[in-house]
């Protein structure tokens, strides 16, 4: 249970302790007053009479005893200055302090759900070779005004096109119409995430494996394969991957300052074996 939905202190221990009943071992109040060094029956009265109240030294105890967080504690603290305070003015300010706390855990709890929403798309997304190929393809006219010829050209099913691009929809890539297969705006240039996501690998080796099958169905006319084992020393091995990097930044450019008409792809490894 959530601590911070409490306005009493009071209501919130009963509710910890209820809580705790059906989770952990059942703790009594006659066992919290053991354990904190007082009366059962003035602990009793203390949350049960709107009069009496817990000392703070008490109330501290309890937190303890109910292994509370620090800040749930904190809040519990608060909650008792507000109930005690007899001055209208620091009574008021510190209503305002605890709206600021709740708030503040209201948006935090929001900003927590939508992250485990964008883990999840952004997983769709990085799992699925389909995803990244349909996002690129609807950069070419022919399929941004028909996204659905992408059905027969990249061989998946109408559902699951339309799943496709709700995610790349929710992930802020594409607009999508009223039509079934509507695009009505492409939103990003960028395809891609960066190296450093957890996923990134992963979703690299998937690609991989989906060009290769790919590779094995297009015409000797439309592909260029190579393929090399061989030996060499560090330095060596340290200045083509120079060259490497220089290669790409050439392929880069030719293909910033390119129409897009077609969809290409090329994979590049370089490794040491032995």
């Amino acid at each position: 249970m959530d601590l911070f939905l409490e306005d009493d202190y009071k209501n919130a221990i009963r509710a910890r302790l209820k809580d705790r009943a059906t989770t952990r071992k059942p703790l009594t109040l006659k066992k919290v007053s053991e354990k904190i060094a007082i009366q059962y029956t003035y602990l009793s009265k203390a949350l049960n009479d709107e009069k009496t109240h817990l000392s703070e030294d008490h109330l501290f105890a309890i937190t303890r005893v109910l292994d509370l967080l620090p800040e749930e504690a904190d809040y519990l603290m608060l909650l008792r200055s507000h109930a005690v305070a007899s001055n209208l003015e620091r009574k008021a300010d510190l209503k305002l302090k605890l709206e600021r706390i709740r708030k503040a855990r209201k948006l935090r709890a929001s900003m927590q759900e939508f992250n485990a929403m964008q883990v999840q798309l952004e997983m769709a997304y990085l799992l699925d070779p389909l995803c990244l190929l349909t996002n690129i393809a609807l950069h070419l006219d022919e399929y941004f005004h028909h996204p659905k010829k992408l059905c027969v050209a990249l061989g998946v099913s109408p559902g699951k096109l339309r799943a496709v691009l709700r995610n790349l929809e929710q992930l802020g890539f594409v607009e999508l119409g009223a039509g079934e297969f509507e695009v009505r705006k492409m939103l990003k240039s960028r395809f891609h995430y960066n190296t450093d996501h957890p996923l990134m690998r992963v979703h690299q080796s998937l690609l991989k494996q989906y060009a290769s099958s790919q590779l094995l169905k297009t015409a000797e006319t439309d592909k260029h394969a190579f393929m090399a084992t061989f030996t060499a020393d560090e330095a060596t091995f340290e200045k083509i991957k120079q060259e490497f990097q220089g290669f790409l930044g050439k392929v880069e450019k030719l293909a910033g300052q390119s129409k897009a008409k077609g969809m290409y792809q090329l994979s590049f490894d370089l490794f040491r074996w032995l």
